[in-house]
């Protein structure tokens, strides 16, 4: 247990548990962003193989449409999980939990 001067709070007091979290979030997530980039650019999975049959079936605009929309639904889950784990270990933790993070 130690005490460290923060950015919101003046002084916080860290203890073990608080580090383990913020360090087992920062490792989680990712293992989640690495899954979903996973899912959504190999070509085992669906979504690259639509773009692939769009692709064949459309014109150059159309696929250029998909894979942008693609890329936008793709990037959501990343920043949601990134949100929530800045959230928790500055919460526990302040700036020194997310650098564990």
């Amino acid at each position: 247990e130690f005490t460290l001067h923060g950015v919101a709070q003046g002084t916080f007091t860290a203890t073990p548990m608080k580090v383990v979290v913020c360090i087992s979030s920062g490792v989680v997530g990712g293992l989640i962003i690495g899954l979903i980039t996973e899912y959504y650019t190999s070509f085992s999975y669906d979504p690259v193989k639509e773009v692939a049959v769009s692709c064949k079936k459309g014109g150059a605009a159309t696929n250029i449409i998909y894979g942008l929309a693609l890329g936008y639904k793709s990037a959501i889950i990343p920043i949601l999980v990134l949100a929530v784990i800045i959230f928790l270990s500055f919460s526990l933790c302040d700036t020194y939990g997310v650098a564990l993070a």
